[in-house]
């Protein structure tokens, strides 16, 4: 009995490990998605705004 709550304790952790994991990788694809995001709207206010600019000095 003592053997098997040993093994579901290891089993537990790992499972704790793998999802510890899991949760990282996400949270990185998370960020770089919200990076390139960030970067897209940026450089389209910039357009926009350059092109008003030409327009209001023509």
């Amino acid at each position: 009995k003592k053997k098997k709550k040993k093994k579901r304790k290891k089993e537990k952790k790992k499972k704790n490990e793998r999802k510890k994991k899991n949760n990282k990788n996400e949270n990185e694809k998370k960020k770089k998605k919200i990076d390139f995001l960030k970067i897209f709207k940026l450089s389209i206010n910039f357009l926009f705004v350059l092109y008003f600019l030409k327009k209001t000095f023509k």
